[in-house]
């Protein structure tokens, strides 16, 4: 176990390290900068007499844009002489400069990261003296992608986490383990918060577009919303409620199949069902349990499968789930087909289903919705969703297929 200081650049010194320039301002590299680097007079000097001023906002540029460390910044001045490089590398005001602006909040965001992915052990914070004492030991490559391997399945399944982390392993180019997970760790947090950002943005759109579009009763009377406010807002409330009071999203949820209570719950069968074993629980689900009707129990698999986007953006199982119970509802709510579409075709493009496996599910898909509701237009949005799932298929061999030729041809 090695314990060493991580100093909290919020603190006062020599240095006021909270008034440091920005670094890149909309994507170009900042004057201010610059000039910071220079005033170093180590830097200055060797910059003067070795580097010329474009080649140096270049490489500067660069190290930021590729997150390099400050070891790795100063060795892409590969031109320079061993002398020159080693008293770049031993100057402390310098390395301040280069990893500036670096704020309290930084430090500890990176601190808990690093910690996350077991790069770092243990630390403590010295309030007094504002510093992190950190604690680490060293660990085998295949026991850090099994860490973060581990922090993508709290968020996603663990099939797409297996996923995942391959796609990690492949982009790693020889860069460490460290620094490979950091940043396979930091792209996803961020991605996850967009996702789940756009994905309650959709939410509201979704219930903005229901309250003004023309529904269709089980009578066959078609109302438009916009013009019958008292018929609009039993609707909008209905949206609310299966959405806040979704059954199935709810652990520890049970259903009651044949007079037997059995266990109907996404977030408890998430991560211990498989996809095709979710998928047809909660589509049999609907009919059989007997807590509520089938339409009754299609909008609280809505609206639990929302919930569940909500938390876990992208997940197969759960936009199978939810397209299966727009197509239903979109009998009496048309405009509802669409998105219904939509989220299919994105989970079988997510799920990676090929050949037979691919035209099998869709069959059964389909097969599935039509039990509760036939039409015309259902054929015709079916025959779109297997078009487009075979095209994409064929896509992404071809696009693998190029990848694996070029790659094939550069080593040559």
């Amino acid at each position: 176990m090695s314990t060493f200081i991580l100093k909290d650049f919020s603190g006062e010194g020599q240095i006021d390290k909270n008034n440091f320039p920005k670094r890149i301002t909309e994507n170009t590299l900042s004057p201010d900068y610059v000039a910071l680097l220079l005033s170093n007079n180590t830097m200055f000097d060797i910059q003067a007499s070795s580097i010329p001023q474009n080649l140096f906002i270049v490489k500067v540029l660069n190290a930021l844009n590729e997150n390099l460390g400050f070891i790795e910044f100063i060795n892409s001045f590969d031109t320079l002489h061993p002398t020159n490089l080693d008293l770049l590398k031993k100057d402390l005001q310098l390395k301040d400069f280069y990893y500036s602006h670096r704020s309290k909040a930084d430090t500890a965001k990176a601190v808990y990261r690093l910690n996350s992915l077991g790069i770092i052990d243990t630390y403590t914070i010295n309030y007094q003296d504002k510093y992190y004492s950190v604690s680490a030991r060293k660990k085998s490559v295949a026991n850090h992608f099994e860490i973060l391997e581990e922090l993508f399945t709290r968020y996603t399944s663990q099939q797409r986490a297996k996923l995942l982390i391959e796609k990690v392993k492949e982009e790693q180019n020889g860069r460490s383990i460290y620094k490979t997970c950091s940043v396979a760790l930091t792209n996803f947090v961020y991605d996850l918060v967009a996702k789940k950002r756009l994905q309650a943005i959709d939410d509201m759109i979704d219930l903005c577009e229901m309250s003004q579009a023309e529904i269709e009763t089980l009578t066959g009377e078609k109302i438009e919303l916009p013009k019958n406010p008292t018929f609009q807002n039993q609707v909008i409330k209905e949206e609310i409620y299966y959405y806040f009071n979704a059954k199935y999203s709810r652990k520890d949820n049970e259903a009651i199949e044949k007079g037997i209570n059995v266990p109907a719950s996404l977030p408890d069968d998430f991560n211990r069902l498989n996809f095709e074993e979710l998928v047809w629980k909660y589509i049999n689900l609907t009919d059989a349990d007997e807590t509520g009707e089938f339409r009754t129990n299609v909008k609280h698999l809505r609206g639990s499968s929302q919930k569940m986007l909500r938390a876990y953006p992208e997940v197969p199982e759960f936009m199978v789930l939810k397209s299966f119970s727009l197509f239903i509802l979109s009998e009496t709510t048309p405009s509802l087909l669409d998105d219904a579409k939509d989220e299919i075709v994105k989970a079988l493009e997510l799920q990676n289903l090929e050949g037979d496996e691919l035209i099998d599910f869709i069959e059964r898909f389909i097969a599935s919705v039509k039990t509760y509701y036939q039409g015309a237009e259902i054929d015709e949005a079916f025959n779109e969703i297997l078009s487009t799932a075979v095209l994409n298929n064929q896509l992404k061999k071809l696009i693998f297929f190029n990848n694996k030729f070029l790659e094939a041809n550069v080593n040559n």
